[in-house]
């Protein structure tokens, strides 16, 4: 035994010499390129630490290092093992996401079709060789002329969002408190439900299991909505493989095929014109019906018109409560307008409430539903930056382009914290780069669903700021802070505000 402890020791030597020669190369990768970067990294973790205890969410942790890396055009740090790098000079975004798109066409997310056989689909989540396939088949749908027909749906579920609300006021001492997610989620279940698949997702008939809140159970229990699972899949996707771990259950991805099966059944002898999404797309089908590929698109539309529709319409609200010079101000516009067209909204006269879709604008400055766009280099190319930087990106280097960083960019935006929806006017925008402002992405990647989303968000408000004023409640609590398990951009609360009816026979 004795004669065995000799050869033990040098072996944990080598061991740690290897180990440590390993770790010093690769955490000095953004040095020798002459790129600033974080000083001090975790072995194996990089600079994940807090990521992957889930103290801090990934967006935070990006847009921290965007702050830190004031007055340079780019900042490098490190994904576990792999080198990462923050764009913060909006030319380079703008070279990345359009120009020079070809070498970065991959979003850095991967999912396995295996375990996500309906979500992987998802244009957002598409690789390479299958994103335009994929995109170009869900595009039929979100055209003008589509979006026109899906239209008359999205007035009749603010018309029934609005109904639900009144009965909840009628009986009450002339206010009520409402948590704003749960008030929003009823009515993008119901858009999902609705206009997505032309049936009628009754999400506002409370205590009962509707077909609109089965769809919105997806982002209560789902991987996609935060959590160590989502880590794994996210950042450390082979791990993910390894335990069978996917973002949507298979329980779920059997009700949405299953769901789409039996609705295209019940309707295909109908002698009618149906105008929701389902429909559109299946018009557009032009090889064998295919349920498997209608099933991921609707997974998409759920995705898209469900959770980021109802993330801009929670912080809006809660926006318009804090502000409510902004809110009577976007009241007054609704009203001017609704006189003037005889209360007949429609697809093109929404686009006359200018000062709404700027308050909108401003707060998805302030709160984006995604914080970042996570892109992997896919080919060799060089990147020069404002402050003369020149880097020489490899395959397989990650490129994040942090959207919080760039919303709130002093360099960019005066007060940056402040909310001032006049920051959208015309005026104002003429002379702000365009490529630091990135709620829905850009470039041949951006946002698919983004018409139908303002379309809904706007018919959504129409309708409350019409009938209701918003103010704070007491029961939401100071200071907000970034939800560190989520996904999507949350707060680790929830967000209350008080509604009055504005005529008392409510």
């Amino acid at each position: 035994m004795d004669s065995l402890l000799p050869s033990l020791i040098a072996l944990i030597t080598l061991i740690f010499i290897f180990t440590y020669n390993y770790l010093t190369q690769k955490y000095n990768y953004w040095q020798k390129k002459g790129v600033p970067c974080v000083k001090k990294c975790l072995p194996f973790f990089g600079n994940m630490g807090k990521v992957i205890i889930m103290q801090e969410a990934f967006t935070t942790l990006c847009e921290n290092f965007y702050k830190k890396a004031s007055n340079q055009s780019m900042f490098g740090f490190y994904q576990f093992l792999t080198p990462s790098l923050i764009i913060r000079d909006p030319e380079l975004v703008k070279k990345i996401l359009i120009t020079n798109f070809s070498s970065f066409e991959n979003n850095q997310i991967i999912l396995h079709p295996e375990l996500d056989p309906l979500l992987s689909k998802n244009p957002f989540f598409s690789q390479k060789t299958t994103w335009k396939q994929n995109r170009n088949a869900l595009t039929s749908g979100f055209s003008s002329s589509k979006l026109k027909l899906m239209f008359s749906l999205i007035t009749k579920v603010s018309e029934k969002f609005n109904e639900y609300l009144k009965n909840k006021l009628k009986n009450k001492d002339n206010f009520m408190e409402f948590d704003l997610r749960k008030l929003f989620s009823m009515y993008t279940g119901e858009i999902v439900s609705t206009v997505g698949m032309g049936v009628e997702g009754n999400c506002f008939q409370e205590n009962s299991k509707t077909f609109g809140k089965i769809v919105s159970s997806i982002f209560e229990n789902s991987a996609i909505m935060g959590g160590f699972a989502q880590i794994l899949i996210f950042y450390l996707p082979n791990v993910a493989k390894f335990f069978k771990l996917g973002i949507v259950s298979k329980k779920m991805n059997y009700f949405i095929h299953d769901s789409v099966r039996e609705i295209i059944e019940r309707t295909k002898n109908e002698d009618i014109s149906r105008n929701d999404f389902l429909h559109i797309i299946l018009e557009n089908e032009k090889d064998e019906l295919n349920l498997n590929n209608l099933s991921s698109y609707m997974l998409s539309f759920i995705l898209d018109a469900h959770e980021t529709t109802n993330t801009t319409l929670n912080f809006l609200a809660f926006q318009l409560a804090m502000h409510r010079d902004v809110q009577e101000k976007v009241r007054e516009e609704i009203n001017s307008l609704s006189v003037k067209i005889n209360d007949n909204w429609n697809y093109e006269n929404l686009s006359e409430l200018i000062y709404l879709e700027q308050t909108i604008f401003e707060s998805m400055r302030l709160n984006s539903a995604l914080g970042t766009l996570m892109k992997i280099c896919t080919s060799k190319i060089k990147l020069e930056g404002f402050d003369g930087v020149n880097c020489q990106l490899e395959p397989g280097n990650i490129i994040i382009l942090s959207i919080h960083g760039l919303h709130k960019d002093p360099s960019y935006w005066h007060e940056p914290e402040k909310f001032d929806p006049d920051r959208f006017s015309e005026t104002n925008k003429k002379d702000r780069h365009k490529f630091v402002f990135l709620p829905f992405g850009e470039g041949p990647r951006m946002c698919l669903g983004r018409r139908l989303a303002m379309m809904s968000i706007k018919m959504g408000m129409i309708g409350v700021l019409k009938n209701f004023s918003l103010e704070l409640s007491s029961k939401t609590r100071f200071p907000l802070k970034q939800d560190p398990t989520s996904f999507f951009t949350a707060v680790d609360s929830s967000l209350w505000v008080i509604l009055r009816p504005l005529k008392k026979q409510f």
